[in-house]
């Protein structure tokens, strides 16, 4: 995106402080199923949700050397979550979590764009009512 024409809500939906944030809800909402299936601990789905974070310039670099966004991203909640980071993505493949996380993006802009599209028409109509009587030249066809 071109930063001079982005609206800063945008810009900051699609950045990749956010996409990562987008991702890390998922691979939460994940371990709380696991959680509730019995297959990890509640406690340590807690302890999980407690010390789950990441750091983009860190991604950045694990990106460089292992050359794969998620598995950057999950080598960063690895370094916060310490132990726990065997429960990270289990049973997940990278797809499911950039997919459902791109997703959850759309959802927003779709919604974003809605409020914007919804003052543009309300606008027009309000210019439709002022203007209703303004006579304007017409051409038609061939003139």
């Amino acid at each position: 995106m071109i930063p001079r024409y982005t609206p800063k809500i945008m810009a900051e939906l699609w950045s990749d402080r956010a996409k990562w944030e987008r991702a890390l809800k998922v691979e939460l909402a994940v371990i709380d199923i696991y959680a509730e299936d019995g297959v990890i601990p509640l406690e340590t789905a807690a302890e999980i949700h407690e010390l789950a974070d990441f750091d983009t310039a860190k991604i950045e670099e694990y990106e460089a050397v292992v050359r794969h966004d998620v598995i950057a991203f999950l080598q960063s909640v690895g370094d916060f979550v310490g132990d726990h980071k065997r429960w990270l993505h289990f049973g997940l493949t990278s797809y499911d979590v950039i997919d459902t996380a791109l997703s959850m993006a759309l959802v927003r802009a779709g919604a974003l764009i809605m409020v914007k599209l919804r003052n543009l028409r309300d606008t027009l109509a309000k210019q439709a009512v002022i203007h209703k009587d303004t006579l304007m030249p017409g051409r038609t066809h061939g003139v």
